[in-house]
């Protein structure tokens, strides 16, 4: 058996992943020109390769929402580009799952929501619920958070107040 380095089999999954994103960007095309230029169902289609009428139309969609290779995150998989094909804003989301590095379950979880971008404060009063919840089963890290959370009154009471909190108090 010939022996076959780790950086070789490494750089090969890199040249498949590659051509499976050129190949996908190909089907897409194609559907796209079939379906747009000469009205051929998606079903007739998907029959005639072996998908689904959906897969078909989804990869048009793809192909129209992002028509030329500077249109697409060339760091984001085919699929992620489908799904932001689907939405009404397809160049905003990729843009949203890109900055975020969102996989395909973020993203789907994101469009599904409606919230591109995460709240803060419902992010800081979860981290904050988090504190809690290990103040309270006690032990070492409990007394850390003690620690840091009375230090941390200490630093807050002592730092300028923000626009925000200034017009708060008044």
């Amino acid at each position: 058996m010939t022996e076959v380095s780790y950086d070789q089999l490494i750089d090969k999954l890199v040249e498949a992943r590659k051509d499976e994103s050129e190949t996908m960007w190909l089907q897409a095309s194609i559907c796209y020109y079939l379906r747009e230029f000469m009205a051929v169902p998606s079903t007739t289609i998907a029959s005639d390769i072996g998908v689904s009428g959906r897969h078909v139309t989804q990869v048009a969609k793809a192909h129209e929402a992002f028509p030329d290779e500077s249109d697409r995150a060339k760091d984001m998989p085919f699929s992620v580009h489908m799904i932001c094909a689907t939405t009404e804003d397809p160049v905003g989301w990729l843009e949203k799952a890109v900055e975020n590095a969102w996989s395909v379950r973020q993203l789907k979880e994101a469009i599904k929501s409606g919230k591109p971008d995460p709240d803060p404060v419902e992010q800081a009063a979860k981290l904050w619920q988090k504190v809690l919840d290990a103040i309270e089963e006690g032990g070492p890290a409990a007394e850390y958070l003690r620690e840091q959370v009375e230090l941390g009154v200490d630093v807050i009471s002592e730092a300028p107040k923000t626009q925000e909190t200034q017009a708060a108090s008044i």
